[in-house]
């Protein structure tokens, strides 16, 4: 459900109101209140601007049960669970002699991490990353040539 203009502005006009009461009752000058009242009305607006311009999340998000389980990918979390995804006994070879940390790597970029992310968690340069990954591909273009 989106913003309601009207009932948002009935509320802060109650607000708005109760706050005024509180304030004549402390004593406080008209001058001042008119000010805050003007101020109080510039940064409604602002948020009315705001909230009127933003998507509501539930029409963006897709119910478990709506996304059909059969054609699912399952990522792998780990290592070993991304060597067992391969089918390919001579890929999967390949995959197991390769040291630890490109597998690493090689899991990171199939979640999504780019270079420089996985750089700078390793604490190592984006080039050294991409060169492990380049090695790994020529190894396996070789293999299978």
């Amino acid at each position: 459900m989106g913003f309601n203009k009207a009932r948002e502005e009935h509320k802060w006009k109650q607000w708005k109101e109760a706050e005024e009461k509180k304030m004549r009752g402390l004593g406080v000058s008209e001058e001042v209140i008119t000010k805050l009242y003007e101020y109080d009305w510039e940064i409604f607006k602002q948020e009315r601007i705001y909230q009127e311009r933003q998507i509501p999340d539930t029409d963006l998000v897709m119910q478990r049960g709506d996304t059909d389980t059969k054609h699912e990918i399952h990522q792998p979390i780990n290592v070993e669970e991304l060597i067992e995804a391969i089918d390919n006994k001579s890929l999967r070879k390949i995959l197991m002699k390769t040291d630890m940390l490109t597998m690493r790597v090689v899991l990171m970029r199939s979640i999504g991490y780019s270079i420089e992310e996985i750089a700078d968690y390793f604490g190592m340069k984006p080039n050294t990353i991409s060169a492990r990954l380049m090695r790994l591909r020529k190894k396996i273009k070789k293999f299978f040539e």
